[in-house]
């Protein structure tokens, strides 16, 4: 996978892995928004959701 080393290999990927699902959880909608769409691409969450 193209990308695979920057959610698997570095500190900023686990960083936004652990923020997405505290910014989906927020009330504002523009933080579910921004954690729902644009944080992790699909792609990479259907990948690490496989594993």
């Amino acid at each position: 996978m193209r990308k695979a080393w920057l959610w698997d290999e570095t500190l900023f990927g686990k960083a936004l892995l652990e923020l997405q699902p505290r910014l989906a959880a927020r009330a504002d909608p523009q933080h579910t928004t921004l954690a729902n769409l644009t944080s992790i691409p699909a792609s990479e969450r259907l990948r690490l959701a496989k594993s």
